[in-house]
């Protein structure tokens, strides 16, 4: 991947704004929440996988993610790939993991599959569903009523 590459990952509203609570994004992130580093960020990202997974907007490579992350393989597998060195990891612990899922469909980068970030973006309307409702100023149609980090 060129250092350059734009890299589009699904957020919340939450996670877009995240400052120390454990409020994540929904599929790539940085490497605590992934690893099991902090047990507690990583059972976040894993409930939050598994309930992406379980909604009608699920598909093989989500599921595929969740069951390698549900494994804590990342940071081994990190180190055998000379990815990360063992005495590295809590330097790595803020890097950006992001996903390639082979042997699916193409693309096998999360970040360009189109279909993927319409499922998310299905799946986060769907989530988002049960809050409260108001009309929208720009389009006129009722819509979900955006919350406030303040």
């Amino acid at each position: 991947m060129d250092s350059d590459d734009k890299i589009l990952i699904p957020i919340t509203e939450a996670s877009s704004g995240r400052s120390g609570a454990p409020c994540l994004h929904a599929l790539c992130d940085q490497l605590i929440y992934l690893s099991g580093i902090d047990s507690e960020k990583n059972n976040v990202y894993i409930k939050q996988l598994k309930d992406w997974c379980n909604s009608p907007y699920s598909n093989d490579k989500i599921r595929a993610v969740l069951s390698y992350v549900k494994k804590h393989r990342i940071i081994s597998d990190l180190i055998s790939f000379e990815l990360i060195k063992a005495d590295d990891i809590s330097k790595s612990d803020k890097d950006m993991v992001v996903w390639r899922v082979l042997g699916l469909s193409l693309p096998d980068a999360v970040w360009k599959d189109r279909d993927l970030m319409n499922f998310y973006s299905q799946y986060y309307q769907y989530s988002i569903s049960d809050r409260a409702k108001g009309q929208c100023y720009i389009s006129g149609r009722e819509a979900v009523v955006a919350k406030t980090a303040h």
